[in-house]
């Protein structure tokens, strides 16, 4: 198919059913963007590229579906560094299309080339923020990147990708086969019988069991499943921060969230628990406590590890089981066989855990109905509850997450949206910037943006904030202004 680059990349995209490209134009990918015209592709104009990798990043932590960002040379693609952060911690896909100066022009000190060190280094920012880069180093190249670049987005941990694209390569024309370029996802599974057999084992040996639940649960659409689990045979469940959904919050098998902002009665549990299945988490610092002795898991405590990333096994915490599985597969597997696991449970401990549970309830319940002037945010967000339903999707700044994590029981995956792991206080949904990837959604969901500064003290809308800077601003150059006039005045 003899056509441009552009094109091609387009023709790519449809025929891996990605739909959604969010960005900024400029000289560097206009080519690119002219091909979506009439396509089948929606594109999303942003006014900065940093919120474009959050919408991308937003829309597939709801959708679980990948999308593209653009970007042209320079600064526009160096500002989506911190959101590609966020993303890569978060282990969300996005597939990141930057443009790159012309071919033609490498180490020639283009405009906007980054060549002190080597010729035209620009991707090379974006090691320690993406699973994987790839410069297209010949338009030849380009079907071949674009495409192991999606399959290095989806599989395994998702996490994004950028591909550099000389710009010229966006309007040169070549002659493309499209033979075998679409990428098929498949669950990745090291997960044996024999593997199954040994969680059942040492579970029933347990006297204080429990699951934690990360982000990879809902990763793998295992919610339902992990829900279905915990209730026929009533184990205790706790989730990371990032893994809130993974099991529907209202069961009674649910104690909350662990870490530094977490619930009394799940940090409890990670304190006390002899066998803990941990599925789909890294067990990161603020989950767990910074790892404190007096606050996480005793020194008998065995482990049992379920992760996609092999790399996370006794990364911090050595492990008894390790067993690398897609957590739906290995949380199925283990319902089929929940007629085998019968474990005894310390009836004292469950007591105690319940105990802890009710009592931080009703602690809650004191700054929920409170009328104190002004307003508080537990107020304010136990009102909200009352006001959702179990699809409606929260947004959430990184210094209001802990608050919602407290006063917002989420019955389903992919309702809370907030940044975890780079605490990125910019990750805000001011309006209708991100929610464009919000409301992309069959049939659309509601949305409720919680926009916040990193300290909690009071909602400010967005707009205000604006308009106060812009206010400052202008009083800042009216003040030079007119002390330069005095000064001439004066000499």
């Amino acid at each position: 198919m003899n056509i441009t680059g552009g094109q091609a990349i387009v023709e790519f995209l449809k025929r891996n059913d990605i739909t959604e490209v969010f960005g900024m134009a400029g000289h560097g990918n206009l080519a690119f963007l002219d091909s979506l015209i009439d396509s089948h592709i929606n594109f999303y104009s942003v006014p900065h590229e940093q919120i474009a990798v959050h919408a991308a990043d937003a829309y597939f932590r709801i959708k679980n579906k990948i999308s593209v960002v653009t970007t042209t040379v320079g600064p526009g693609s160096t500002n989506t560094v911190t959101a590609l952060a966020d993303a890569l911690l978060d282990s969300s896909a996005v597939l990141l299309i930057c443009g790159g100066v012309p071919s033609f022009f490498t180490g020639k000190d283009a405009l906007q080339e980054l060549g002190i060190h080597n010729d035209d280094e620009q991707y090379q920012i974006f090691k320690p923020v993406t699973k994987r880069i790839w410069k297209v180093n010949d338009i030849s190249l380009l079907l071949n990147s674009l495409k192991r670049a999606l399959h290095f987005a989806i599989h395994g941990n998702p996490g994004p990708v950028m591909v550099h694209v000389p710009l010229d390569y966006f309007s040169k024309k070549f002659n493309f086969n499209f033979k075998n370029v679409t990428v098929d996802y498949k669950i990745e599974n090291n997960c044996s019988p024999s593997d199954i057999e040994k969680i059942i084992s040492l579970i029933n040996k347990a006297k204080k069991p429990a699951i934690l639940a990360g982000n990879g649960v809902i990763l793998s659409n295992a919610s339902k499943s992990l829900t279905k689990l915990s209730n026929k045979i009533n184990i205790p469940v706790i989730t990371t921060m990032s893994g809130q959904g993974s099991i529907d919050e209202t069961s009674l098998n649910y104690y909350g969230f662990t870490g530094v902002v977490g619930t009394p009665s799940a940090n409890q549990i990670l304190k006390d628990t002899d066998v803990l299945v941990v599925i789909g988490s890294k067990m990161p610092e603020m989950d767990c406590n910074s790892w404190s002795k007096d606050y996480f898991l005793n020194e008998s405590t065995e482990i049992i590890h379920v992760d996609i990333d092999p790399y996370q096994f006794s990364k911090i915490i050595n492990s008894r089981l390790q067993i690398q599985s897609n957590a739906k597969y290995l949380l199925d597997n283990l319902y089929s066989k929940h007629d085998e696991i019968n474990f005894n449970i310390d009836k004292k401990w469950l007591k105690k855990i319940n105990i802890i549970k009710n009592e931080w309830n009703i602690h809650l319940s004191k700054s929920k109905d409170s009328y104190e002037l002004p307003i508080t945010v537990e107020r304010l967000l136990s009102d909200v509850n009352q006001c959702i339903d179990d699809n409606t999707i929260i947004v959430s700044g990184v210094g209001l997450r802990h608050a919602i994590g407290q006063f917002i029981l989420f019955k389903n995956p992919r309702m809370n949206i907030t940044v975890i792991t780079t605490t990125n206080c910019v990750q805000k949904p001011p309006g209708k910037l991100v929610k464009k990837s919000l409301t992309i959604s069959s049939p659309p969901k509601p949305l409720k943006a919680a926009v916040n500064m990193a300290a909690p003290i009071k909602i400010i809308n967005t707009i205000e904030v604006v308009k106060l800077v812009s206010i400052i601003t202008f009083l800042r150059t009216l003040f030079v202004f007119v002390y330069a006039i005095s000064i001439s005045a004066l000499g």
